[in-house]
């Protein structure tokens, strides 16, 4: 529980191979290396997420599982509301700023046209971060004011990082 609590403080998402990094360090055999890896693995905290982008199979903790999950049914009430449209002038401008894929051009007219909260979810890796920053630029030009959230310290500076945006943790 320790190791779990300690990779989710760093990080939102983790792989085998971020675990094992950690358990190698208070681990002298190998024997001792299988058994610690297989309990972490099968703790009830430890949330499997599938294979992400890098082919390994990611996972969270379970406090993460459900703070992304509360944030989500809070903000559900806020999707409904629509007061923050952009004008496709700043939408057409942050696209030219930047080289987007079609996807991510998609993802910056939905996140255009959203109501008063707008989310943005995709496997570590995939160019959220990127596209976020073209969003903030559209956002800003249109004269909202933006800012990021997100359930780790390290992925909030990333995303600060990344975007230009103030970001904060879900824990203020």
């Amino acid at each position: 529980e320790a190791l779990l609590n300690t990779l989710s403080e760093k990080q939102a998402v983790f792989n085998e191979k971020e675990i094992a990094k950690i358990i190698n360090k208070y681990t002298e055999s190998a024997e001792d290396f299988q058994h610690a890896m297989a309990r972490v693995l099968a703790h009830e905290d430890c949330v499997s997420l599938g294979i992400g982008a890098d082919g390994r199979e990611t996972y969270t903790s379970r406090q993460n599982y459900l703070r992304e999950a509360t944030m989500a049914d809070q903000a559900s009430g806020l999707f409904a509301r629509d007061n923050h449209d952009v004008s496709n002038r700043h939408v057409s401008k942050a696209i030219r700023s930047r080289s987007l894929s079609s996807e991510q051009e998609s993802a910056l007219h939905h996140l255009a046209k959203t109501g008063d909260v707008a989310a943005l979810v995709g496997r570590a890796g995939t160019g959220k971060s990127y596209l976020m920053g073209a969003a903030r630029e559209m956002w800003e030009a249109q004269g909202y004011r933006v800012s990021g959230v997100a359930v780790s310290g390290i992925a909030a500076k990333s995303l600060a990082d990344e975007t230009g945006m103030p970001t904060l943790t879900i824990h203020g």
